[in-house]
């Protein structure tokens, strides 16, 4: 007869195996700690019904808003149960206060990211378009049939595809759709400022977690840390979907936390979903579901009790299950509504999709037991030994990725390509001279420290290995998957960053997960570290507690010292792009447009969503005889030429009129290894005319 190892986490009376105790305080304080929970089931239902009315074309406030509160009100008994502790009600007042002072202080400077030169431009369009309409589709069957009789014109580019008739819009629906609720009860200006919404709740999210990890008090330092730092203004200000993934990623992390204390199947299925709806957000949300699943199959294969490790399994396959599916929803709404972005990507999603595949049959084999069971054993009883090996290999890990601008220079940029020709653009009005391949890897993680310091950054990696350590040594499942899922795939973007390494674009390869998990994992290593000096009796232990207090207060304080310039910090990205757009379209007043020179398929989407007309672009030099025959196919119905370059065409009189509307364009600079300082202004006009009987334009003059 074999004698089973006993589970220390398997304990009945374990505080890691009970879910947060509800404290005997009165009502209002028990409603203020749990307020920043409260938003979790909300915001996965929230997810998933804005998903699923876009697949379905019945996207609306009347149908998304029904749906989301009777789905919330059914699942309420799974919320998160109330954390308690010292300090809870009022650190919890501490982060509502702070997010919503956060809030409203950014949002004065919303963005007005308006044309599509880069993500936010077609993700912000989109969701205007969305405020309004059901479905993302532009239809534009009327002006690609009159583009077809002009030579050289088009109706889509630049991240619009134009297919039966309809415009595709680049990339998953979520974060469109997202914004758009904005737009339902604020217009375009309520599309501008929803992304802040979001990004307040991610700051909520993260503190949720933050305090049952390290602490109420800790865990505001490192909340109030992100929030004011450059890239998570930078993406919340402007629509990205970063925001997003962080706040759906950690508010699953909560959930799945205390799904292993209290060891609820249904908050296990809940957590993984909501992780899941990272991949509705992203295509490359499913290398956080690839790191979950690993986290989820280690946690349970650690344990040698055979009636937690039946639980562990469960929780594996619940979990793991429910992200897997609803990532699989993202990939087939984006199979639906952007065919040719999710052809571009396929050689990527096709390796998640097998990397997912892969993990998750390997942690079933692994679960089995018996064919493995010996690992199992051998863990258990070496655990101080192997997690001393882990803790060392991921310090080594951390130096080496430290070390690597003196010994490496990444080269994963295509020669020749658009990427490397703006790479050598940013590069030359630096100064600087860069090789065609050059990408710049080796800098990820020095670029991490130029915005949270070299404080936060080796107290994460130390936090890492040491939680890691910690894990395996006191058998602690949440724990161990929480870490392995920061550690996957940040180190994933750490060794090769994936984008244009420029700066702040190049952050958001590490925002979803890299940077929260940073700061938290700085956290816990300050929090750890000072627990363990106080609990020594000697004062030069106090003291050295003291000073690692004050250590840690400096490095969380870091990001507010990298805006070096408040002018950055108050520029509106694209700040007057909204107002000359607003006279454009109120000169538009329903006609057929056509935009002429100055790469006109960057600013035709807008016009399309914003103006609601029939666009089309044309990217050149145009004749009295190619105006002509451009009359001659709208017939009766004149279009309305807006023109960026005043050579562009022939002008009645033979002098280019005033500009119709100019505006100077507020943007935020693009810097190759190093933070953005100053925003930069560029003079944008636009004339604005009619073809008349000869093919010569009449300029129509300003207002």
């Amino acid at each position: 007869m074999t004698t089973e190892l006993v589970d220390p986490s398997d304990a009945s009376e374990s505080v890691a195996a009970r879910p947060d105790a509800v404290d005997a305080a009165p009502w209002w304080q028990r409603a203020l700690t749990a307020a920043p929970d409260a938003i979790l089931l909300p915001l996965l239902w929230l997810c998933l019904t804005v998903s699923a009315t876009i697949i379905f074309r019945v996207f609306s406030p009347w149908l998304v808003i029904p749906v989301v509160v009777v789905a919330s009100a059914l699942t309420w008994r799974w919320r998160p149960r109330s954390y308690s502790g010292r300090f809870a009600w009022q650190s919890s007042l501490a982060a509502l206060i702070g997010a919503v002072v956060w809030l409203v202080v950014n949002a004065r400077f919303a963005s007005q990211w308006l044309i599509v030169t880069r993500d936010p431009g077609f993700l912000t369009l989109e969701g205007v378009w969305l405020s309004k309409h059901t479905s993302p589709n532009l239809p534009a069957a009327d002006a690609a049939a009159l583009a077809a009789k002009i030579p050289g014109a088009t109706v889509s580019g630049s991240a619009y595809f134009y297919s039966d008739g309809v415009l595709h819009v680049q990339g998953a629906k979520l974060v469109p759709g997202l914004v758009a609720i904005g737009g339902w009860f604020g217009g375009i200006h309520g599309v501008l400022v929803a992304n802040l919404v979001i990004g307040a709740i991610a700051l909520l999210l993260f503190y949720g977690l933050g305090r049952r990890m390290v602490g109420p008090i800790w865990s505001l330092a490192a909340t109030a840390s992100l929030a004011i730092s450059m890239p998570f203004i930078g993406f919340t200000r402007t629509v990205y979907s970063e925001p997003v993934v962080v706040a759906v990623t950690f508010g699953g992390f909560t959930m799945l936390w205390l799904a292993y204390r209290a060891r609820n199947r249904v908050q296990f299925a809940l957590g993984g979903a909501l992780i899941g709806a990272g991949g509705l957000a992203r295509v490359d949300g499913a290398a956080i579901t690839v790191g979950l699943v690993v986290g989820l199959a280690l946690a349970a294969a650690g344990t040698t009790s055979t009636v937690r490790r039946r639980e562990l399994r469960s929780a594996f396959l619940l979990a793991g299950g429910a992200a897997i599916v609803v990532t699989a929803l993202g990939l087939y709404e984006l199979h639906l509504d952007s065919p040719e972005y999710l052809a571009a990507l396929r050689a990527q999603w096709h390796d998640l999709v097998k990397a997912v595949s892969a993990v998750f049959v390997l942690g079933v084999l692994v679960l089995l037991g018996p064919p493995w069971r010996w690992i199992t054993v051998f863990l258990a009883r070496h655990a101080r030994v192997v997690g001393g090996v882990v803790l060392a290999l991921v310090i080594v890990v951390g130096a080496a990725l430290a070390s690597r601008p003196l010994w490496y220079e990444g080269h994963h940029i295509v020669a020749g390509s658009a990427y490397s020709s703006s790479i050598k653009n940013m590069a030359q009005a630096q100064g600087l001279t860069v090789g065609p391949t050059q990408s710049f890897d080796e800098n990820s993680l020095t670029w991490i420290a130029m915005y949270y310091s070299w404080v936060v950054v080796a107290a994460a990696v130390l936090g890492l290995g040491l939680a890691l350590r910690h894990a395996l040594v006191h058998r602690e499942p949440a724990l161990l998957f929480i870490a392995t899922v920061i550690a996957a795939p940040s180190l994933l973007y750490l060794w090769n960053v994936s984008i244009t390494p420029d700066q702040l674009w190049a952050m958001r390869r590490f925002l979803p997960m890299t940077l929260p998990g940073f700061v938290l994992l700085a956290a816990w290593f300050f929090h750890r570290a000072v627990l363990w000096l106080l609990a020594r009796t000697r004062p030069v232990a106090t003291v050295t507690a003291v000073a690692t207090c004050l250590v840690a207060a400096g490095g969380f304080a870091f990001p507010a010292v990298s805006w070096t310039s408040s002018n950055l910090f108050t520029a509106v990205e694209y700040g007057g792009q909204l107002s000359q757009l607003n006279a454009m379209c109120k000169l538009a007043d329903g006609r057929p447009v056509i935009v002429v020179g100055g790469f006109p398929t960057t600013v035709i989407p807008a016009i399309q969503t914003v103006c609601g007309d029939q666009v089309i672009a044309l990217d050149k030099r145009l004749t009295t005889d190619e105006l002509k025959n451009i009359a001659a196919v709208y017939g009766s119905s004149q279009p309305l030429l807006f023109i960026s370059d005043p050579i562009g065409v022939p002008w009645a009189g033979g002098t280019a009129p005033a500009p119709y509307t100019s505006a100077q364009i507020q943007r935020w600079p693009s810097v190759l290894n190093e933070r953005p300082t100053q925003p930069f202004f560029k003079q944008t006009t636009w004339r604005a005319g009619t073809i008349d009987a000869d093919g010569k334009v009449v300029g129509i003059p300003a207002p």
